[in-house]
């Protein structure tokens, strides 16, 4: 049987159905070593609080700020900045904060100075085990403005950490930390 034709003639465009992406996705993480990415300017696209980072499955978790005492000695003051990646998905990359000691962390600084570069220019990084720190890589041709996102700093976290928000003593990564 062939389809009629007249009958899927739309009356007027606002009969189309449009479909929009919805985000379900918002990754926490170093981008991979081949990665080009962009990072968005400004304070409102920075994030300064701590995380914890489970080794066993290298996720970042969010814990309410009651338990930050508890739980110091595993918490890292990171600043989550907002990236994109060349197929415009959007990203936080931890960069961690300088000890309160002065001391710092060739890895971390290194990652910062990266992350200041992709403000203004596409480019990767991929680590340096002899150097110790991040070599970075500027994208060799002029590649588009990066597309970003139109949800909010707020939205874009609640995506990150949606399933990775620590509330109260009882979750489980808490738990196995208390060795129960």
């Amino acid at each position: 049987m062939a389809i009629d034709f007249e009958s899927t003639r739309l009356g007027s465009a606002d009969d189309a159905i449009i479909v929009k992406k919805v985000l379900t996705i918002v990754k926490v993480g170093k981008p991979g070593k081949q990665e080009f990415f962009r990072v968005r300017s400004g304070e409102e696209f920075s994030y300064l609080t701590q995380c914890l980072k489970w080794e066993e499955d290298g996720h970042v978790y969010m814990l309410a700020r009651p338990l930050w005492e508890d739980y110091a000695e595993h918490l890292q003051a990171v600043v989550l900045r907002l990236a994109v990646n060349r197929r415009g998905e959007p990203f936080f990359i931890p960069c961690p904060i300088p000890n309160p000691d002065g001391r710092h962390n060739t890895w971390h600084t290194s990652r910062m100075n990266a992350v200041l570069m992709a403000e203004k220019r596409w480019i990767r990084m991929s680590a340096n085990m002899h150097q110790g720190g991040y070599d970075v890589f500027e994208a060799a041709s002029s590649l588009s403005e990066p597309v970003w996102p139109e949800q909010s700093m707020g939205e874009l976290l609640d995506v990150a950490f949606r399933d990775r928000q620590i509330e109260d003593s009882d979750h489980p990564v808490l738990k196995q930390l208390r060795g129960e």
